[in-house]
């Protein structure tokens, strides 16, 4: 009814799972029913992850809020400081330069810093919240240069082990649930990228 393929939901209470249901199908080609033990992708949950990391660094004097991007990745735009990334008030376009959607294609983290000089300002810092997943993976950056460790490994020490969350990872385990679009206007269900 809601144009998902399929849905996985748990309550925890004190440590422990109190209930848990999984609804739909976790592969449209097969029909094969999801669980509860489908790995789903994770998407913008990452963000939290990356702010859960910054404010870490924060705490242990490692990173200063009020300072400007730049103090950390000098190749950042001018302007915007930890505090404003975190909160969305950068006024960074929404996606790195290029043609991200058109492509399906991600860049690399090379070409991801290496392209920062084409990306623009399209509110002044502070002005407005915009949603950036550019900037994002900008502290995401900040977070690997700070800490001097990948990203998957600072945050598997850092948040996934510590929380246990043993099932949450970069390159998920199999079983999976297949990432997919629904078309708004067919209901058409296509693999996403």
């Amino acid at each position: 009814e809601q144009r998902m393929p399929s849905v996985s939901a748990c309550v925890f209470r004190d440590g422990e799972i109190v209930w848990e249901r999984a609804l739909g199908v976790a592969d449209v080609a097969t029909s094969r029913a999801a669980t509860t033990n489908d790995v789903y992708r994770i998407g913008s949950i990452t963000k939290t992850f990356t702010a859960i990391l910054v404010m870490q660094l924060v705490s242990e004097g490692l990173i200063e809020l009020e300072a400007p991007l730049r103090t950390y990745l000098p190749e950042a735009p001018v302007g915007p400081t930890i505090r404003m990334a975190l909160s969305h008030l950068t006024g960074v376009q929404r996606e790195p330069p290029g043609e991200i959607w058109e492509s399906m294609q991600s860049p690399t983290r090379e070409e991801l810093i290496g392209d920062l000089e084409d990306a623009e300002l399209v509110l002044r810092p502070g002005e407005q919240w915009h949603y950036s997943n550019l900037v994002f993976a900008l502290l995401g950056e900040i977070v690997m240069r700070v800490s001097g460790e990948s990203y998957e490994d600072v945050l598997q020490r850092r948040v996934l082990d510590p929380l246990g969350l043993a099932r949450t990872s970069m390159s998920p385990a199999a079983p999976t649930a297949s990432p997919y679009f629904v078309d708004p206007y067919t209901d058409t269900v296509r693999d996403e990228p």
